[in-house]
């Protein structure tokens, strides 16, 4: 199976797995009219029950750069969760799983760079307003920073997945007695500068 190809696709792909989805990263999408082909920078998929009936929940994740005028940024981000994209990887994923049916897809970008992430929300919100009408089921786009990331999610959901654990376990132990996988390596790095005070959460 692919693995990520840069150290910001890796943290991805272990926050994705940290919030219990099934990963897969690079994944080839649909050809192009010249030629070669794009990939999925990460797809990741979870069973949820809703009203006590399995659903899929898709969370397709793509990695990059915004650095250009914000009529070209939003355009990137329209290639990258097309229409055909958005309908090839709901269909990929059911296939492996049963066809079960779709709770919810969700887009993600996000941006290695900060600062031109909230000028193009309101145009991220018409693009999603326009996937929605366009498609059977529901569908959330969003936008934000690797600085977001870093300091304000995945220290949340590090606390969120200790809670699960050692609820899970119903133990006395407390939440900051279970440590992340050995295999989480970026994530287990964050857990020691967070654990050390050197990062804090951003809150």
């Amino acid at each position: 199976m692919p693995t990520p190809k840069t150290w910001a696709e890796e943290l991805v792909f272990e926050w994705a797995h940290l919030n219990g989805y099934a990963c897969e990263a690079n994944v080839p999408l649909l050809p192009q009219k010249r030629g070669g082909r794009r990939e999925a920078d990460i797809i990741a998929y979870r069973v949820v029950k809703k009203n006590s009936k399995p659903k899929l929940e898709i969370l397709h994740i793509e990695v990059g750069m915004l650095l250009h005028s914000k009529k070209k940024n939003v355009n990137i981000i329209k290639r990258k969760f097309d229409l055909g994209i958005i309908k090839f990887i709901v269909k990929y994923v059911k296939s492996k799983l049963c066809n079960l049916p779709l709770k919810e897809y969700r887009g993600t970008y996000i941006a290695l760079s900060e600062s031109k992430v909230n000028e193009i929300k309101d145009d991220l919100s018409n693009y999603n307003n326009y996937l929605s009408k366009n498609l059977q089921y529901p569908i959330t786009l969003e936008a934000f920073s690797l600085k977001d990331l870093l300091t304000k999610r995945i220290p949340k959901d590090i606390d969120n997945w200790k809670e699960k654990q050692s609820k899970l376990r119903g133990t006395k132990a407390k939440p900051k007695f279970f440590m992340l996988p050995e295999s989480w390596w970026l994530l287990k790095m964050m857990e020691y500068l967070i654990s050390n005070e050197l990062l804090k959460n951003d809150d």
